[in-house]
């Protein structure tokens, strides 16, 4: 059956866009060649895929290999076996330099872009009650284990061929965003996928076949199972993808909201604040001007709870609930109150008077003063009238100043200190914050589910 629906619901190798060659990142093309050339069958897989075949720039590489954990690090330099229930490898590479292309300059020249490899997979096997997530397969055994059909296409970008195990390349011909198997089963296998379907829905401006959109509906209730953890970090992706708009109207009609975020929900019901109409506009707000650094939560939960923050009156405790919720670090909470400390003296000072004061050479005040600004910016665009107001006179300071935050490492660019370490230099307590380069166990991690963006 698994092979009649490969034949006929699809085509064997979808057609690539002509340049797709130079929307490939080169690390990770080295790596399947790398592994190719050791005699694994390897591929690139899911999101980068899908992509390609959507016209898109892809930003995510992930690799799929009939080679162990233990021959890849064996065969990839800088490679790291991570997890336990799920074992796979990251190879850690230099992410390439690329200056701002918007207002607000990436501080950190020095990123480091993590490839996730893993080894094809099978259905787990139980033994003795515990399940083992780590029994190998073949590359369709290992497709028909992963989420949805668009993220379950494998590219061989030696022979820049595409192959196709589950009907992926006929659902993104239709527009669909299927679950594979049961979608009902595999929602509740893990309900985070209710979240990837939404964004996959909105990034590619893709829909829900009925089946998959009922079984969604049905699954909502077991978001209560789901980590904390992986539910933030979804929510940060929302924001940082610019499909806060799109997603937060799903999230109202499958009553999403109430389970995943009470507090939320409550804010989204108080009329006065208008938190809705909020959410609509600052998403079209991140959507037109991204926040550059991956690593930094601070200025995108600043502008999810600004109304909150300044329009819920006496309801400290409910607030701090909220932010628990969401698993605001204690740093970003620190990160949270010096952005709205500056906010606040640039939106008493509309004229810009003391712009040659708040934006100085420091580089110690550099990155304070670019989260601030991007949410200024944000509020203005959203149809803050304040913000708006300051944000037309300041626009042409900050412009100025941000030319001469960003450089190469190469040229020695002032790197502002993180926040963690002003701390520690002033003999205060380091936050206990993880390091950005510092592998971790991808969220769905042990559910086999290809869980790549």
């Amino acid at each position: 059956m698994r092979i009649l629906k490969w034949l006929f619901g699809s085509s064997r190798s979808p057609k690539l866009p002509k340049n797709f060659r130079e929307r490939l990142d080169s690390d990770s093309v080295e790596i399947v060649r790398a592994l190719q050339r050791a005699g694994h069958e390897t591929y690139l897989v899911g999101g980068c895929v899908r992509d390609l075949l959507l016209e898109q720039v892809p930003k995510d590489f992930d690799i799929a290999t009939s080679a162990t954990p233990q021959q890849v690090k064996s065969l990839v330099k800088r490679a790291f076996v991570i997890g336990r229930r799920f074992r796979i490898v990251v190879a850690k590479r230099r992410a390439p330099y690329s200056p701002s292309k918007g207002l607000f300059p990436l501080l950190n020249p020095n990123l480091e872009k993590e490839i996730q490899i893993t080894t094809f997979r099978r259905d787990p096997v139980e033994v003795n009650g515990v399940v083992n997530e780590n029994v190998f397969g073949t590359a369709e055994q290992d497709a028909f284990r992963r989420d949805f059909t668009i993220n379950a296409l494998f590219l061989d970008p030696t022979k820049g061929s595409v192959v196709d195990f589950v009907g992926g390349s006929n659902d993104l011909k239709q527009r669909f965003v299927r679950v594979i198997g049961d979608p009902v089963a595999r929602f509740e296998e893990d309900p985070i996928r209710i979240f990837r379907a939404l964004r996959f829905k909105a990034r590619g401006h893709l829909k829900l076949p009925p089946e998959t959109e009922t079984a969604l509906r049905k699954a909502v209730p077991a978001l209560k199972t789901a980590k904390r953890e992986r539910i933030r970090e979804e929510i940060l992706k929302i924001l940082r993808e610019g499909t806060l708009t799109e997603i937060s109207a799903d999230m109202e009609r499958f009553g999403m909201w109430p389970v995943i975020s009470p507090q939320l929900h409550h804010w989204l019901q108080d009329d006065s604040l208008e938190y809705r109409k909020y959410l609509k506009a600052m998403g079209l707000a991140l959507k037109a001007e991204k926040w550059p650094d991956p690593k930094d939560a601070a200025p995108l939960f600043t502008l999810l709870l600004y109304p909150i923050r300044h329009k819920g009156g006496n309801k400290s405790r409910q607030i701090e609930h909220l932010i628990e919720e969401l698993k605001v670090s204690r740093a970003e909470r620190e990160d949270m109150e010096r952005i709205e400390m500056l906010l606040e003296r640039v939106l008493k000072d509309p004229e810009a008077k003391e712009a040659g004061r708040i934006l100085t050479k420091n580089s110690r005040h550099a990155r304070g003063n670019v989260q601030t600004f991007f949410v200024l910016q944000a509020l203005a665009a959203s149809g803050h009238a304040k913000a708006a107001h300051a944000w037309k006179s300041w626009k042409a300071h900050w412009v100025s100043y941000a030319k001469g935050l960003e450089a190469p490492p190469s040229q020695g660019g002032s790197k502002p200190l993180s926040s963690s370490r002003r701390r520690s230099r002033r003999g205060g307590r380091p936050s206990r914050s993880s390091s950005p380069s510092t592998p971790t166990t991808p969220s769905g991690a042990g559910s086999g589910s290809g869980s790549g963006s």
